[in-house]
């Protein structure tokens, strides 16, 4: 009998870990298919080959797009995608190449890390950058250096931290908990308007971590002669960032036309969900809006460099 109950744990055993290498497999297939697909639009976009690209022609323009989940997602529906469609359909003066390099459920830090190696592989003429909606995250202690105990040096726990499904089980707990959080710090004092960044809609201030990130960006675009260019969320004001870059750049706001926009569309027409609170990520209406607005603000822009 008692054979038999071991026998019965071991098949139990046996099959959560093919369930979870499973469950591993898939998600790193689907991560690599969304990361091969995104590569594979941009290159087709660009004309990516292995020669350098040749940007000194005035009539070529290549901008890179860069942010979260809210950039990276849609395919051809996405605002990048559209953004292209719409700045080569409207005009023939100049031929526009967008490279969409959104990364999803990341934070400015993130975005910072990767912003050098996209500046020297894609050699872009303008940065759009919609950034900072996630930097709630870096305000849960992610940016702290741990305690080093015999539980986190450990083999197992460094093992765990690389598996997929193991990110995904603690971006669902640590969703759920920082909902509750969330919603009971903003029906408290004023003061934590500013703490939880762009996910706030009240929010006014921006934490240090969010403003040191966002002015190194513009530095580093700077420094590669790129154009800087923030772009605002759809219904977040763009004060709240023109007030911590410190160098001049270009804002393009979405706020107010959103704003009109759900006087006369329902939600659900624009927007997919509302893990911002009082927006989500887009539908493919709410992100031609959005690439149609960018298009309009960036040929005003751009037009005097003629």
């Amino acid at each position: 009998m008692f054979s038999e109950y071991i026998k019965r744990a071991a098949l139990v055993f046996a099959s959560i870990i093919i369930a979870v290498l499973i469950i591993e497999g898939v998600l790193r297939f689907s991560g690599g298919v969304f990361n091969y697909l995104q590569e594979r639009e941009n290159k087709k976009s660009i004309g990516l080959t292995d020669r350098q690209l040749n940007l000194t022609e005035r009539n070529k323009i290549v901008i890179l797009c860069i942010g979260e989940s809210t950039t990276a997602w849609g395919g051809v529906n996405s605002w990048p995608s559209q953004l292209q469609v719409i700045l080569n359909s409207t005009q023939e003066k100049k031929i526009f190449h967008i490279i969409n390099k959104g990364l999803t459920g990341k934070t400015t830090r993130d975005i910072l890390r990767q912003l050098k190696g996209n500046l020297d592989k894609y050699k872009p003429d303008i940065i759009l950058a919609m950034a900072g909606i996630n930097d709630h995250k870096l305000m849960r202690g992610e940016t702290k250096i741990p305690k080093k105990t015999p539980l986190n040096q450990s083999g197992l726990v460094i093992f765990l931290s690389q598996l997929r499904i193991y990110k995904v089980f603690k971006w669902i707990a640590e969703g759920t908990q920082s909902s509750r959080k969330l919603d009971w710090h903003l029906s408290q004092s004023p003061r934590w308007e500013s703490d939880y960044a762009l996910i706030n809609p009240k929010a006014t201030h921006l934490q240090r971590q969010t403003i040191n990130n966002l002015n190194d960006m513009v530095g580093l675009a700077t420094y590669h002669g790129v154009d800087f260019i923030y772009v605002g969320y759809a219904l977040r004001m763009i004060d709240t960032v023109k007030n911590i870059i410190e160098r001049e750049v270009f804002y393009i706001s979405n706020y107010q036309i959103f704003r009109d926009l759900l006087k006369r569309y329902k939600y659900d027409e624009l927007f997919t969900d509302n893990f911002a609170k009082n927006f989500g990520h887009a539908t493919p209406l709410g992100n031609r809006i959005i690439a149609g607005n960018v298009a309009q603000q960036l040929l005003k822009i751009i037009e005097p460099k003629k």
